[in-house]
């Protein structure tokens, strides 16, 4: 009996332990959707030639109506899709209010550009229910973070302009192949 304790105390520990729980093998640190995480780390980058990662954004993407900017998107690029990619989804969000501001979905393998402000199809609608750029507004005070998003996906996701958030995300979802992020900060008027 005492020989049989030691034995089931060892049984019953090796039983309460937990396996650790898996790593994401690409940056946490990126907002994707639970749905969209990769599968693996990867080489894709996404670079702006308008501001750079985690500078401040251009004057011209501020919004139009209460702030008074051009409400441009700025120009966006991005090199080292993983084979396989046939498409891209590329998406705008920001902290102050986490919603997509822009979403642009099946953009072909062969285009790694948007110039600024270039029109874009398909888009889905924004969180507004637009489907235009919907650029941020600092006010007075204020500083927040914002960023685009780009996704390669190895497929189409068949959708037609104006598509939701929602239908985006469940046609995308297991499709993602790469992510990457290019964040940056929006600080309004001091006075």
């Amino acid at each position: 009996m005492r020989r049989l304790i030691p034995v089931l105390a060892i049984a019953l520990l090796a039983g309460c332990a937990s396996p650790a729980p898996a790593q994401p093998d690409y940056d946490p640190g990126i907002p994707v959707w639970n749905e969209w995480a990769p599968p693996a780390a990867s080489d894709l980058v996404l670079e702006s030639a308008d501001f750079e990662s985690e500078g401040e954004f251009p004057e011209s993407i501020v919004l139009d109506l209460k702030c008074g900017g051009p409400n441009v998107r700025p120009e966006l690029h991005w090199s080292g899709a993983p084979e396989g990619t046939v498409s891209y989804v590329v998406t705008f969000s920001y902290e102050a209010a986490p919603e997509n501001r822009w979403l642009a979905f099946d953009i072909p393998a062969s285009v790694t550009a948007l110039p600024e402000g270039e029109e874009v199809e398909p888009v889905g609608q924004t969180s507004h229910g637009d489907t235009g750029f919907f650029g941020p507004c600092a006010l007075k005070g204020e500083k927040f973070r914002l960023w685009f998003t780009v996704y390669a996906l190895d497929t189409e996701l068949g959708l037609d302009t104006g598509a939701a958030l929602h239908e985006v995300r469940e046609a995308g979802a297991g499709h993602v192949l790469a992510v990457a992020e290019l964040g940056g900060y929006l600080t309004g008027p001091a006075e």
